[in-house]
């Protein structure tokens, strides 16, 4: 396992934005909801590594990245076709993925992840919600309120097992 500084470690963020913004919109969503349920993957790894209170908080964070991602692809009747074609377009995107996460201390690993939520709340990224639409709202704008508990958790798993620090 790595003991690499927590400001060397690599951005997930940074893996796939250069991916997604190759696409048209449509289909950004759709790769984004793949990535949401990779997400969730991580998370499940994660809470089964681990017990009591931070097993319980990954599998919550488990059931936010899917109903986002559940959520996005409803926007989509042929979601399912899209994301297979998009994938094999990319065949490498989720070996490149796991490669950040690779050979890491499950702290680094988390913190990776915190990094990974906290890059796909900023401002600009998706228009901002508004209170009534006549449609359903596509589930990245209700991401940020599921993506802050999903953050607050790691943060604090994080900082409870480094002895509080940031």
């Amino acid at each position: 396992m790595s003991t690499m500084h927590s400001d060397d470690l690599p951005s997930i963020a940074g893996v796939l934005a250069p991916v997604v913004a190759r696409f048209p919109r449509q289909q950004q969503k759709l790769l984004i909801a793949w990535a949401e349920r990779q997400a969730a993957r991580r998370y499940q790894s994660w809470a089964e590594q681990v017990g009591g209170s931070e097993r319980a908080g990954f599998l919550g964070c488990v059931a936010r990245e899917k109903d986002i991602a559940a959520r996005i692809e409803a926007l989509d009747p042929d979601a399912a076709a899209i994301q297979q074609q998009l994938l094999a377009e990319l065949p490498d995107l989720e070996a490149q993925v796991l490669a950040v996460y690779a050979d890491r201390s499950l702290e680094e690993q988390w913190e990776i992840q915190r990094r990974g939520e906290r890059a796909g709340k900023k401002p600009g990224r998706l228009p901002p919600p508004r209170r009534t639409m006549p449609r359903p709202m596509p589930c990245c704008w209700l991401a940020p309120p599921w993506k802050t508990k999903t953050r607050v958790f790691c943060v604090a798993s994080w900082r409870s097992r480094e002895g509080g620090r940031t």
